[in-house]
């Protein structure tokens, strides 16, 4: 880091399911060689910096590269070039979004990027839920879900059943969230098999 010319910073926050904890992932994109090369920088902690506001994102990305890289504030100032997030108003906002006040911090010239892999996915989503046997199919299998989900009875008789006929049978899964391709494909692959 400390010999590189230039590099990028990708980030992404997530919750924990067991513990409920914000955590952001930063990820550093380098060329050397004239290969790209992607380091994982740090897995930031956000209870440390209090609630996930794009002021307090901004201070625990700063703490990655002045406090564990050591790089100086010049340097990390200087070389960082673009910055890769999310579409959440967080990062994007207009006025006050992360990708915003980074470019604010003496950097005029930094390129802000909406990932392209979330953009594509909330392309694909947008296009399918278009689609009535699509959206018919998806309230089906959210239907499913939240019937195995609060009936007991329902999903115990459900799996009596697939052993007297001898039959493999799934739970159908959550199909409804972030990630919305991945959840439709499962859904859809327990639909079927079932």
């Amino acid at each position: 880091m400390h010999s590189t010319k230039a590099f990028s910073i990708l980030t992404d926050g997530s919750q924990a399911r067991k513990t409920g904890k914000e955590k952001e992932l930063v990820l550093v994109r380098i060329v050397k060689s004239g290969i790209p090369q992607y380091f994982c920088i740090a897995l930031q902690d956000m209870d440390a910096w209090g609630d996930a506001t794009a002021e307090n994102l901004k201070h625990a990305i700063d703490s990655c590269f002045t406090d564990k890289l050591k790089l100086s504030h010049d340097n990390y100032t200087n070389k960082m070039v673009s910055a890769t997030s999310d579409g959440a108003s967080v990062n994007t906002g207009q006025y006050n979004g992360l990708l915003v006040r980074l470019q604010n911090s003496d950097r005029p010239w930094l390129i802000s990027i909406h990932c392209v892999s979330h953009r594509v996915e909330l392309a694909l989503k947008d296009s399918l839920l278009k689609q009535k046997p699509f959206s018919e199919a998806k309230d089906l299998m959210i239907t499913m879900y939240y019937l195995f989900k609060q009936s007991g009875k329902m999903k115990r008789q459900f799996f009596c059943m697939a052993e007297v006929l001898d039959a493999t049978v799934y739970t159908f899964p959550k199909v409804h969230g972030t990630r919305f391709i991945n959840h439709q494909r499962r859904g859809l692959q327990c639909l079927l098999n079932n």
